[in-house]
């Protein structure tokens, strides 16, 4: 059943009541303006004993018409232990009558029911804040519920006629609401008030100095997968949608924005920069996608199709012979793995190493080294080892591509700049490409 929103309408200017809460005392109020009933007015004392069911309804709500048939069977079906009355506040008894007349022509449905026509008093009791709007009122007359009109059931009723307690939500007044600003994105900033709990979200925003770095695709088995770059480069935020597995810390392998073949104006300013120049805000971005468990592959997807949405571009992987810096081993039993706990460290004065892939050496450069993080030159393991690397230790400059070389003589280890067929991800814009023939 669908809940009916209406306007605010005016309220008689009679104030001797105030709204009622769950649990409080119903005044002995004389109804006035009925229909379908012996008399035009009644006292609410008179029906003490039963379950009063006050069902707030106007010719506008369709919800509230179509419910008539639901609400004439639980009448029959209840008797005398509940007693349902129409409450209409706002429109005249010939309205109300003229709409009785059209439903019984159309439908052949014939409202029996004691209604209650334009009596405004009522909305000083009652705080309706949409239709179908249903208030309960139990045999000794203290208020019951506030509910829509989905929760007047058989079931419901009977719960309560047999003193049984039952999650029946409540319905939430007027003065409760929150009015949220339509211009502006919901939540954000709170507008809108604040959730306990998102279910699903992805946001983009430009940088914000305030928030701390934060990167990569993370799955909690409370809430399911959070897809996070927090002021990144579109580089890297590329990198995280395209990337081609998680690993255990939760980033994205993928390499750097060195893998990434820009056919898109001003790439450049999507770029981090290498040479410790400034961060700006107008360069970062912020992207946040909360989903359920879906699958890692799915969030990925996902995020694709937002960054499509925003920039425009499209993206692929491809092979590309491009010079890369590669690591080689002249024989890996000299560098297998024998025995020992698992490390990996490294600094720029040296690196400690036991029991660890390859690949795991290699991310780690990346990630902790200026001469790899910066390179222009993606850095691709040759070395043909398929087990774990064994233990390795050596003290030298990190950064220094000769002294590391040396140092790594004696593992038969050596990095070299040359062509090699890697896979590089390839980013372009459709419209920019035809205009300029690129």
């Amino acid at each position: 059943m669908t809940l009916h929103v209406f306007p605010q309408y005016s309220v008689s200017s009679v104030n001797h009541f105030h709204l009622l809460k769950q649990g409080d005392k119903i005044p002995d109020y004389e109804l006035v303006h009925l229909i379908n009933y012996p008399a035009k007015s009644e006292v609410l004392s008179k029906f003490r004993g039963k379950l009063l069911i006050l069902d707030f309804w106007d010719t506008y709500c369709s919800a509230c018409i179509n419910s008539w048939p639901k609400l004439l069977k639980l009448q029959e079906h209840f008797k005398d232990s509940i007693q349902i009355i129409l409450v209409n506040p706002w429109q005249s008894e010939a309205v109300v009558r003229d709409c009785f007349r059209t439903r019984k022509k159309l439908a052949n449905i014939k409202m029996t029911l004691p209604t209650i026509c334009g009596d405004t008093v009522l909305l000083q009791l009652f705080p309706v804040s949409g239709l179908p709007y249903i208030v309960w009122i139990d045999g000794k007359g203290y208020l019951k519920l506030y509910t829509s009109g989905t929760s007047l059931t058989e079931r419901n009723i009977s719960a309560i006629l047999d003193k049984k307690d039952l999650p029946i939500p409540q319905a939430i007044g007027n003065e409760n609401l929150i009015t949220d600003d339509f211009t502006q994105p919901l939540f954000v900033n709170g507008n809108g008030g604040h959730v306990n709990k998102v279910l699903w979200q992805s946001i983009l925003t430009k940088g914000e100095d305030s928030l701390f770095p934060d990167y990569g695709i993370r799955h909690y088995d409370t809430i399911g997968f959070k897809a996070r770059c927090i002021n990144c480069y579109l580089s890297r935020l590329y990198l995280l949608a395209y990337g081609r597995k998680l690993n255990s810390m939760g980033y994205v392998d993928g390499g750097l924005q060195n893998r990434i073949h820009w056919e898109v104006k001003d790439f450049i300013n999507y770029l981090e920069p290498t040479n410790g120049e400034a961060v700006f805000n107008k360069d970062l971005y912020i992207y946040s996608m909360t989903t359920p468990p879906i699958g890692f592959d799915s969030v990925q997807v996902i995020m694709q199709a937002d960054l499509k949405r925003y920039f425009g571009f499209e993206a692929k992987w491809i092979k590309e012979t491009s010079t890369c810096m590669v690591l080689e081993a002249k024989d890996t039993g000299k560098i297998n793995y024998r025995r020992g706990d698992s490390i990996l460290k490294i600094e720029n004065e040296g690196l400690h190493l036991n029991k660890v892939k390859v690949s795991s050496l290699i991310a780690s450069l990346e990630d902790a080294i200026g001469l790899f993080h910066y390179s222009p030159y993606p850095l691709v393991d040759a070395t043909g080892l398929t087990g774990l690397l064994g233990e390795i230790f050596i003290k030298t400059n990190m950064e220094n591509l000769n002294s590391l070389n040396d140092a790594l003589k004696q593992y038969g280890l050596h990095f070299t700049i040359k062509d090699q067929e890697i896979d590089r991800l390839l980013i372009n814009d459709i419209k920019y490409r035809e205009t300029y023939g690129r």
